[in-house]
């Protein structure tokens, strides 16, 4: 059945319709032909009766009459004129099996010797009815004839009253008269409706086959054909089909359930091609963010850089993000974008550990996403931000240590998602690294710039050549770099006494 398996489904769907036509139609057949068998077989055995019931009455008539001389010629006479029935003989017996009359040759049937008709009840053709009682013996028989199959039927004469003037009351049976018939024209007749039948079949199977495959090729090939030829188109990357809908069946099913599904992979493949879009450009901005931290010195411009960089590449609708104060461990905001950012830094915005998503991220030192912000407890609305409906919060770390909360918000609820989580995280641990370096610079320059002021400070101080002049360029200097505008030195002297 493999080479069935390479086969189209047009080959298969005809071949199924014509298996299926082949045994409905042969079953039919046979049943039909037996039928029509039985038809004319019994239409057979019909004449026989008939023909013998007349032959029962000219033997009648002429023992009646008295003239068994006439018995042959009214059995000729018979025969000639049922001779188109293909009657082969007529034989006459007694009640002693021997033959009395007989005809044969009669037009349209092979002529049958006398000699070849049964002499005794044993005779093979004889036997088989002879051997069970009178009442159950059938009426009719095949037998062979020189070599040639005939329908014999047998009716025995019984001694009547009509009969008993001459033939007494001692016996009940006074003999037999047997018909045989010829098979030639039933046989014949059973073929050609055979044939005929056989051929009407043959040509009803082709025609069936054809509407069918027809009706079968409108109602499901032409669908599955353009299934399968849309599929084929898709799987070229045209994926902007559609299956026209006719029907609620199963076909209609399997068109509706593909159209679904290519408009799922048009969705899938667009938000693909989106996500590919987003983290090209996440890639971009993260590498652009990295190489603006590096060089980063002064953590107040590091804040101001990583949250307009991070809005304007993503179009979020508010970034902004907060440092940890260590004295009092809250959230002070160091950069934000927009007006409402500008605001919040102008008035020193800050938020206490542990309160709102910040406030949560920070306490906790782990991602908040909040996806819709009316349905998440906690969270602090912010009057300058009035459009915000979804929020992440992700906590600056570097190791378990907080430094500060990146957070960014979005004007559409689930406008925020794993994807901004995972990206935003990837940007908190660089600016980690990017603060502490930052810090870490600050604090070297600071200790530098120190120190280059107390070598300044001694080199002026040693260059005075008087106690006076010492005392002044010491506090001069050192007002100037405190920033002082009075700065004052009491020195007291003590003498020692000379003995």
């Amino acid at each position: 059945m493999r080479w069935l398996k390479k086969q189209g489904l047009n080959f298969k769907v005809t071949l199924g319709i014509t298996i299926t036509l082949v045994i409905v139609l042969g079953v039919s057949f046979v049943g039909i032909s037996q039928y029509i068998r039985a038809r004319l077989w019994q239409s057979e055995i019909q004449k026989t009766e008939n023909i013998n019931a007349i032959a029962e009455t000219l033997l009648d008539d002429a023992m009646l009459v008295g003239r068994k001389d006439s018995i042959d010629e009214a059995l000729s006479k018979l025969g000639q004129n049922v001779g188109n029935q293909q009657l082969s003989s007529i034989a006459v017996y007694d009640d002693q099996y021997v033959l009395t009359s007989f005809a044969s040759g009669f037009p349209g049937s092979l002529s049958v010797q006398q000699e070849s008709m049964p002499s005794n009840i044993k005779d093979p053709s004889c036997w088989g009815c002879h051997q069970l009682p009178p009442e159950e013996r059938p009426t009719h028989l095949i037998v062979n004839v020189e070599g040639r199959e005939v329908i014999r039927n047998s009716v025995p004469l019984y001694n009547e009253e009509r009969c008993q003037t001459c033939h007494g009351t001692g016996k009940r049976v006074l003999g037999d008269i047997m018909v045989d018939f010829s098979q030639n024209q039933f046989q014949q007749g059973y073929s050609s409706i055979t044939i005929g039948l056989a051929g009407g079949m043959i040509l009803a199977i082709g025609l069936v086959v054809v509407v069918l495959y027809q009706v079968m090729r409108r109602i499901v090939l032409n669908p599955v054909e353009k299934i399968v030829q849309m599929a084929v188109e898709m799987s070229h990357g045209a994926l902007n089909q559609q299956i026209e809908v006719r029907s609620s069946d199963e076909i209609g099913v399997l068109a509706r359930a593909f159209n679904s599904m290519a408009s799922q992979l048009r969705e899938l493949i667009g938000s693909l091609e989106q996500r590919v879009v987003n983290r090209t450009k996440a890639l971009t901005t993260f590498t652009e963010v990295s190489r603006r931290l590096s060089v980063a010195t002064n953590p107040n411009q590091l804040a101001v850089d990583v949250v307009e960089q991070v809005q304007s590449a993503f179009h979020y609708y508010h970034a902004h993000i907060y440092f940890l104060d260590e004295a009092t461990g809250d959230l002070i905001m160091a950069g934000g974008t927009g007006e409402a950012g500008a605001t919040m830094l102008a008035r020193g915005h800050k938020i206490p550990k542990g309160r709102g998503l910040v406030g949560r991220a920070a306490e906790t030192n782990a991602p908040v996403l909040v996806p819709d912000v009316t349905q998440a407890e906690g969270w602090l609305p912010n009057p300058l931000l009035p459009d915000t409906k979804s929020e992440v919060a992700i906590p600056i770390t570097s190791g378990n240590t907080l430094l500060g909360v990146l957070d960014v918000q979005q004007n559409v609820v689930n406008g925020l998602g794993e994807e901004d989580v995972s990206l935003l995280q990837s940007l908190a641990g660089q600016v980690a690294i990017s603060l502490q370096n930052a810090r870490s610079f600050e604090q070297s320059k600071a200790q530098a710039d120190l120190e280059s002021l107390v070598n300044a400070i001694g080199q002026k101080i040693q260059r005075a050549t008087t106690v006076d002049d010492t005392l002044q360029t010491a506090i001069r200097e050192i007002g100037l770099a405190l920033g002082a505008s009075r700065v004052s030195a009491n020195v007291q002297a003590s003498r020692q006494s000379e003995n």
